[in-house]
């Protein structure tokens, strides 16, 4: 009996650090699960553009991922918006100075789509990767691109 306490005394002590140190871990949003995250970068007065990227949590309790981007037509001046979806149904981690966002669809002919938002001085920093195998060409396919580096978060 004395085992089996003090065996449960410590398991319970793991859990309770862990869930504090989950705590002191949570970055950049006001809880673990934040219903939505929005970053954005406006250089548009610079002849550059808008860009947002929103992370909102679904109804399964996972995110989708946005990307939002206005700027000025040059030729007709018109303001042309586009957006595009960086992935759904994504599983996010959450920590002091960076989320990771990915979903893996590799083990049945998918791709692999990793949204990171990591925390730079007082910017942040996104990056998307896509993995997958090109059956075409027979060979791993695995790309990175910096979607924007100078994003706030808005509140």
């Amino acid at each position: 009996m004395k085992k089996f306490s003090l065996g449960l005394l410590m398991v319970v002590a793991t859990a309770c650090g862990s869930a504090q140190h989950a705590s002191h871990s949570v970055p950049m949003g006001d809880s673990m699960n934040p219903a939505e995250l929005v970053f954005s970068e406006d250089r548009r007065p610079a002849d550059g553009a808008l860009t947002e990227i929103s992370l909102v949590r679904n109804a399964e309790g996972q995110y989708d991922a946005t990307m939002r981007r206005v700027f000025v037509d040059m030729r007709t001046g018109q303001e042309v918006e586009q957006s595009e979806v960086l992935g759904k149904n994504l599983v996010c981690e959450f920590a002091a100075v960076a989320i990771s966002c990915s979903k893996d669809l590799r083990p049945v002919d998918g791709a692999l789509t990793v949204l990171t938002i990591s925390q730079s001085a007082d910017v942040y920093v996104a990056t998307l990767r896509h993995a997958f195998f090109d059956r075409i060409n027979g060979h791993m396919v695995d790309n990175t691109e910096v979607l924007a580096d100078n994003l706030t978060q808005q509140k």
